[in-house]
């Protein structure tokens, strides 16, 4: 899941309004414009999980955090942890760089890189904020609850929160391309194995209308009868100040190196990566792995 997910989506809402009002702000908040203003800061995205089943206490964490700037990249340091069996999908401490129109990941062992230099695949350095996404898509059409207005990072903000469609959110995250995605089939299986409807709790600057928090929550079926939750936090502190992005030192090694540092189950992942034959089977094993894991 990436960081596009939150930092498109946000919300404000002014106390006391109605729902046509809710609906109008909601609709500037998520407008190209507004997003554009997501300039630079420091990104946390949280990534965790835990299952529900009686008698089991696995859980797992992923966090990436560091500075953003657009037209420059990011440095987000990554790290994880958890308990139980679903730990084995934890990922290797590293650096994840995104700079210059090019992706590497940094760990204690060696520096790879996702694409090479002037690879189309090697991603946009203003990945950050997804000028082609839609977020109103993801939004149910039921309008939102304003929950309270509090303080965040020394910035006062509106939580609100808004039910989402969670098959079109992840169609819209995970499109189908030339180099593969996850197909129709698995995002309708997931949505199809959601326990519970799924929710944004989002957090925006009261003053400027602009995303400091969001949080993502739902359920999900997995193999054998077992319940996962998943929850995907992400926070921007020092938005829109400059930020500084240090390029990496040294040759990269291509990322189906990287393969060698990561758990078993995630091996594939970065295997497949490094070829432009697609995603989609890679992601989908994966998938099926961790729902293994859960049971």
């Amino acid at each position: 899941m990436s960081a596009t997910l939150l930092v498109a989506s946000a919300v404000a809402i002014g106390a006391g309004c109605g729902g046509s009002e809710t609906a109008a702000l909601t609709d500037k908040v998520l407008s190209a414009d507004q997003l554009d203003k997501l300039q630079s800061g420091v990104l946390r995205v949280e990534i965790s999980s835990r299952t529900l089943s009686e008698g089991s206490n696995e859980s797992l964490q992923i966090v990436a955090q560091g500075p953003f700037q657009r037209g420059k990249g990011a440095a987000l340091a990554l790290t994880s942890g958890g308990d139980g069996a679903i730990r084995s999908l934890a990922l290797p401490d590293a650096r994840l760089l995104f700079v210059d129109g090019r992706r590497f990941v940094v760990t204690s062992k060696r520096l790879y890189e996702l694409g090479g230099p002037g690879d189309g695949a090697a991603g946009d350095s203003d990945w950050v904020v997804a000028g082609s996404l839609d977020p109103t898509g993801w939004l149910t059409g039921e309008g939102g609850e304003l929950l309270d207005r509090t303080e965040l990072n020394r910035v006062e903000v509106d939580h609100v929160r808004v039910p989402v469609d969670l098959e079109a959110m992840l169609s819209d995250l995970l499109p189908a391309s030339e180099t593969g995605a996850v197909s129709p089939a698995t995002i309708a299986s997931i949505v199809a194995g959601a326990a519970s409807n799924a929710e944004l709790d989002l957090y925006s600057g009261v003053d400027d209308s602009l995303l400091r928090r969001a949080r993502l929550a739902v359920e999900i079926g997995v193999g054998g009868g077992g319940r996962v939750e998943i929850v995907v936090d992400i926070s921007i502190d020092r938005l829109n100040l400059p930020q500084r992005i240090r390029r990496p030192v040294g040759e990269a090694a291509p990322i189906s190196q990287f393969a060698a540092e990561l758990p078993p189950a995630l091996a594939p992942l970065a295997e497949c990566a490094g070829s432009r034959q697609g995603y989609q089977p890679c992601l989908e094993a994966a998938i099926a792995q961790a729902g293994a894991i859960g049971r």
